[in-house]
């Protein structure tokens, strides 16, 4: 589905993405240029996004002036959504959790945007950009659930009882 705003259009097959919390996610995009100047584009997420986003990524390409919306130039967006499900954990925050996902579906909705960048915008102070199009995307987490795992408890019991043995042992040689 093509859509195009003053010089530069964005190319879309999806308005909504599921993605998983912590994951690195892409989402490719076509932009075109049916004007008569080139442009240097990256793409970008929109304030509502940009604050459940992180990582977030698009290299810069250049889209000759005339690229049809049928010859877009291939852009990904890449990002990551953070920790949004609740997890119960018996030690601290991040020790002996799990996830049961029994809460409602987390969703966020923006927009991506096609940006028109200063063609020396990494040679110079500061930078000039302008938003060519936008596209809407509402991101749907997923919530994948998990068991504790109970390993580090069992690794500590074994070198607790190892370490204890070996005293032993030592002690009783020692004397």
């Amino acid at each position: 589905m093509p859509l195009s705003v003053d010089a530069v259009g964005i190319v879309w097959s999806t308005e909504k993405e599921m993605v998983n919390e912590l994951a690195p996610h892409c989402i490719e995009y076509g932009v075109y240029n049916p004007s008569s100047v080139d442009a240097t584009v990256k793409l970008s997420v929109s304030d509502s996004l940009q604050s459940v986003t992180s990582g977030v990524y698009s290299h810069t390409e250049m889209v000759p002036a005339g690229t049809r919306h049928d010859h877009a130039v291939r852009l990904q967006l890449c990002f990551q959504v953070p920790m949004v499900y609740d997890a119960e954990c018996l030690i601290g925050d991040s020790m002996l959790c799990e996830q049961a996902c029994q809460q409602e579906e987390v969703s966020y909705t923006g927009e991506i945007m096609a940006v028109e960048v200063d063609s020396d915008e990494t040679g110079g102070m500061g930078s000039s950009t302008t938003v060519g199009a936008s596209v809407p995307l509402t991101l749907r987490v997923k919530c994948n659930p998990y068991n504790r795992d109970w390993s580090p408890v069992y690794i500590t019991v074994i070198v607790v009882a190892c370490v204890a043995i070996a005293g032993r042992v030592y002690m009783k040689k020692k004397k």
